[in-house]
């Protein structure tokens, strides 16, 4: 059984007041309607101090700038004794898409304001209307069936509002694959299973910021593995406008991505919708496999304003594979990988690679270093040669070949066939070894700073058990003395060869900054040999921090860091080398 709400009212005044008395309608009038709605907006119906229930409803939003988006709030009061339900909302086809609804109640309950939040963002300066309708079960409303209150009761608000021309943002809108700049993205020929991406750069040439509204493929207009890279921005949404406004002067990157499970042609359509007035219409199409230039139309039509289309394509493909391995060390091409050294002459090839069909060509490489040791600066003379060597900046002019610090290195490559698919497989496109010294001692030294110039010393103690260590003499191997292209100094007997056997060796002097220096000894004398770094010149560009790793019979067994300045020495420590033992490292790691 219904009950009247006649004794609401005087209750309520009894007990202090009624906020929403002046809303209430006549108890006469209810009747044994239990769900009724009062909309703020609206100035019909049969409600006392003329404030109508859903009839003659208009919001008059006002003049608003160009392209900014304004809120309002509609209140709602649920005045009965049943909660109201608001079951959606529409726009009117003639409705300006200016208009947009950004919130709204979905259950109003018995005594409560709820607020339908509405936003409006004109893209023409001139005056524009819209009919918002609100669905609902409130039985006050003008019903859209024969059973009022069945939930499709339809509340219209006639929505008014003119935009007013401030400065405004301007879109504009292209393709960038690479150094390549086009109005379509035609990704060519995709390995199945790989992904490739269109990238499309949204540049704002205006003067208020340009806010993207909605980014998504046209459904009619796509087919194909395609999707969008990242976070969307959500229609209507008012809390994303600041995530994605681009401000004036500035641009954008949104991007595509395409991995093909087929060998088919696949096509997308991206629609672009922004607070741009003066924009619509597709930057790029494919027509007849062409892609057509940049267009707008002008003017652009009310409901298209702001909305701009790009088109992508791209092709499944069987891709070609790349076949990695070392060619040649020092030049020959029988060598054992288990032995390859610091400063060898490394080159790869990948000339074994093959495609996927007898019709096609292998036609580009693509080399990356994937490891290599703390410290190295090594890299491809050529990484788009088919059989590229590894080399380091010894100086700013000066490059060698070969390979710089101990350690381990790895390599892959990427070929492209004649109709430019890239190879993805992995296993067979990398090569993996490590550099090891064969030398019994092997000191290498790295440094930081560039353009400066640290020297490696290894110093003998002479004569043996004295404690003696002469720098800068015959008993020290260092720039002046010990390198490949000088007699060096001779450690053994006077018949041994300069550089063998017990006679130390420096491979490199660097003069111009980051190293390496490594020197050697191959079969030393019993004795200790100390490791010194001195700090030549900085060439004015400061202090500098040097590393020095000390190896013994190719093993790590110890390595330091220091900050040194300008002409200091740094006194690292001896490799003790007992003859009729195991040698041994002796710290000292001070500066003198």
């Amino acid at each position: 059984m219904r009950r009247s709400l006649s004794w609401l009212i005087p209750a309520l005044v009894a007990f202090g007041g009624c906020p929403f008395c002046p809303l209430l309608v006549d108890p006469e009038v209810l009747g044994n309607q239990s769900r009724r709605v009062v909309v703020e907006v609206c100035s019909g119906g049969n409600f006392i101090d003329g404030k109508g229930g859903t009839d003659q409803c208009v919001m008059d939003v006002g003049a608003q700038d160009l392209s900014a988006r304004v809120s309002r709030e509609i209140k709602l009061h649920n005045v009965a004794e049943d909660p109201v339900k608001i079951t959606g909302y529409e726009f009117s086809s003639a409705s300006d898409p200016a208009f947009a609804v950004v919130h709204y109640p979905d259950v109003i309950n018995p005594g409560v304001t709820s607020q339908l939040i509405v936003s409006f963002r004109p893209l023409l300066e001139s005056t524009v209307e819209g009919d918002l309708i609100l669905l609902t079960d409130a039985q006050n409303t003008n019903p859209s069936s024969e059973e009022p209150g069945d939930g499709k009761g339809r509340i219209t608000i006639h929505m008014k509002g003119a935009g007013v021309n401030n400065g405004v943002p301007h879109l504009e809108v292209s393709v960038e694959l690479g150094a390549e700049v086009s109005s379509c993205c035609d990704l060519g020929y995709v390995a199945k299973g790989n992904v490739a991406t269109c990238p499309v750069r949204l540049k704002n040439t205006g003067q208020r910021g340009l806010v993207l509204e909605e980014v998504g493929f046209v459904a009619e207009a796509t087919d194909g593995p395609w999707e969008p890279v990242g976070r969307q921005p959500v229609p209507n949404d008012p809390t994303d406008d600041e995530a994605f406004t681009i401000g004036p002067g500035e641009s954008k990157i949104i991007s595509f991505k395409f991995k093909p499970t087929d060998v088919l042609p696949h096509a997308a359509r991206v629609r672009i919708k922004t607070n741009a007035p003066r924009v619509c219409g597709p930057v790029g199409q494919f027509a007849d496999n062409m892609c057509s230039p940049l267009s707008y139309a002008d003017p652009c039509p009310s409901e298209q304003v702001g909305i701009a289309t790009v088109d992508l394509k791209g092709q499944g493909a069987d891709p070609p594979v790349c076949v990695a391995k070392i060619k040649s060390v020092n030049g020959d091409s029988v060598f054992d990988p288990d032995l390859i050294e610091p400063l060898d002459d490394v080159e790869l090839t990948a000339e074994d690679s093959y495609t996927s069909q007898p019709d096609l060509t292998v036609t580009g490489y693509k080399w990356t270093i994937v490891r290599k040791p703390v410290g190295s600066g090594v890299h491809f003379d050529n990484d788009a040669s088919p059989t590229p060597r590894f080399v380091f900046d010894n100086t700013s002019t000066n490059i060698i070949t070969g390979l710089d610090l101990v350690g381990e290195y790895e390599a892959r490559c990427e070929v492209t066939d004649s109709r430019g698919t890239k190879s993805i497989n992995d296993a067979q496109a990398t090569v993996a070894f490590r550099a090891t010294p064969s030398e019994a001692i092997h000191l290498q030294l790295v440094w930081d700073a560039p353009e400066t110039d640290v020297d490696l010393h290894l110093v003998r103690e002479f004569p043996v058990d004295s404690g003696s260590f002469e720098k800068n003499s015959d008993n020290d191997c260092y720039y002046a003395n010990c390198k490949p292209t000088t007699d060096g100094p001779i450690w053994g007997s006077a018949e041994t060869e300069a550089h063998k056997g017990p006679n130390p060796v420096l491979d490199v002097d660097d003069v111009q900054g980051y190293g390496p220096e490594n020197s050697n000894i191959n079969e030393p004398l019993p004795g200790k040999y100390k490791a010194l770094v001195h700090y030549f010149s900085d060439h004015g560009n400061g202090d500098t921090v040097a590393t020095l790793r000390v190896y013994l019979y190719g093993n790590l067994v110890a390595e330091y860091f220091r900050l040194i300045s300008d002409g200091e020495w740094w006194d690292v420590g001896n490799v003790i080398w007992p003859g009729d033992a195991a040698p041994s490292w002796e710290e000292v790691d001070a500066l003198q």
